[in-house]
């Protein structure tokens, strides 16, 4: 699944390294991106991926991020997914993940993307029954002070969902899930946080080439109309490798517009100088013509782009 703040340390990572604070980041990311993912896999095999939306920004207030939201026909069920391994103890703030200080409070927190998610569906003029799973999505852990029917250890949320998929066999969307999925779709993957800036050392010392999206390595060639890696043999559309890279320089100096003779440099290659030009000028709002052209950094191009490679 895709996640902007993972990608991006992920090609810091690729082209340079990362400290020991964003290494840690860059594992937590990735830990919760596995159990979003496993729980997604779960709901696509059950047949319900139509019924289900992730990563949902709530704009209001401060905002509030909900894993997952799966529409049935008389409830909504707001998913928060941990994918936690070991022993976990619930006290607020002062919980413990296998006896480390874990400063957050899960049931405050799901208290409150609830309430948000209420609020907006109450100023959208719907009045939906609203409940909360929090599920653990990892095979093997322990679970103390909470209340049984706080939480979902694994085997429970494959039951519970299997029961979900029941309920809706043989039944089509009906005019109430149409309606609340046509208003929720365009909260998806809309957090207005962006990963931190890149450091001016690093701006300077970031590798260039194209990488590849499979291995990750650095090195992939082009030819005419193709490019290819020579260390795992991913190939792709020498334009549609272009455009990654683009967006790629887009995600890493989220604050700059694009340049292309920033991205040219970023590639390593002046002879996709006009390949650089021509997808920018297509998919890009230019900011400046002329010999220093620059484009807007656009943050729903660069989604839309980089979230095809996931799983490649």
């Amino acid at each position: 699944m895709y996640h902007q703040e993972a990608r991006f340390y992920q090609l810091v990572k690729q082209r340079g390294h990362l400290s020991q604070e964003d290494e840690t980041d860059y594992l937590r990311l990735l830990t919760g991106l596995e159990g979003e993912a496993r729980v997604a896999q779960v709901i696509q095999d059950l047949g319900l991926a139509a019924f289900y939306l992730t990563d949902l920004w709530i704009p209001l207030g401060k905002g509030t991020q909900i894993d997952g939201l799966l529409l049935m026909p008389q409830r909504l069920y707001l998913i928060e997914i941990k994918h936690y391994g070991g022993q976990f103890l619930y006290q607020g703030f002062a919980s413990r993940l296998n006896g480390r200080p874990y400063h957050h409070d899960l049931l405050g927190q799901v208290a409150r993307a609830q309430s948000l998610l209420q609020q907006f569906l109450r100023s959208q003029q719907l009045d939906c029954q609203l409940v909360s799973k929090l599920i653990f999505s990892q095979d093997h852990l322990q679970v103390e002070g909470l209340d049984a029917g706080q939480y979902l250890l694994w085997p429970q949320a494959l039951t519970w969902l299997q029961g979900m998929a029941d309920q809706m066999a043989g039944q089509p969307c009906s005019r109430r899930q149409q309606l609340l999925l046509d208003l929720l779709r365009p909260l998806q993957h809309a957090s207005p946080y962006r990963p931190r800036q890149l450091t001016s050392i690093e701006r300077q010392t970031l590798l260039s080439g194209i990488g590849c999206p499979r291995c990750l390595r650095l090195g992939m060639t082009c030819s005419r109309y193709k490019a290819s890696c020579p260390h795992c043999r991913f190939g792709e559309d020498k334009a549609a490798a272009c455009l990654r890279n683009i967006c790629e320089w887009a995600l890493l100096n989220h604050d700059l517009p694009l340049s292309r003779s920033a991205i040219s440099n970023y590639v390593g290659s002046k002879q996709l100088d006009r390949t650089l030009q021509r997808q920018l000028a297509k998919y890009f709002h230019p900011l400046h013509k002329g010999h220093h052209a620059c484009y807007q950094n656009d943050y729903a191009t660069v989604y839309q782009c980089l979230s095809q490679y996931d799983g490649v």
